[in-house]
């Protein structure tokens, strides 16, 4: 972060950027059933005052990992590797990770949201693999 930079919640940003806009950013409403719990347990440990895309994603990082080290079943890098290139219909907060490319590039449906009343609410999640990974 740049010194003086201004540090604004996702709630605020929606709020100042105003109705109908269309971004990609993670939805309140999104009807992921270990979201609310993520998001109390979040605010509750952070102190901050809304959850943003980039805690979501750090979440899902670190789980896919571990969940990736759980099926290789050993702490051997190269396993763990091998299982994490293996992963495959892995439902995180941010999305579905389908995989990943043989370059290590994530395949994982994009949800996009439109502000609406001040928030983040779900529009469309895209999850067409040639609109989102680099594969032709």
């Amino acid at each position: 972060m740049q010194a003086g930079a201004e540090v604004v919640p996702p709630s605020e940003r929606a709020r100042r950027r105003g109705a109908g806009e269309v971004v990609g950013s993670l939805a309140r409403d999104d009807p992921n059933p270990n979201l609310p719990a993520f998001r109390t347990e979040f605010l509750k440990r952070s102190g901050l005052a809304d959850l943003d895309n980039s805690a979501a994603i750090a979440y899902d990082s670190a789980m896919i990992v571990a969940d990736a080290i759980k099926r290789a079943g050993s702490d051997d890098p190269k396993t763990i590797r091998d299982a994490l290139a293996a992963t495959h219909d892995y439902k995180g907060l941010t999305g579905k990770v389908h995989g990943f490319s043989p370059s290590g590039e994530i395949d994982i449906d994009m949800t996009v949201t439109k502000i609406s009343g001040g928030t983040y609410k779900v529009y469309k999640t895209i999850d067409d693999p040639l609109l989102l990974t680099s594969k032709k």
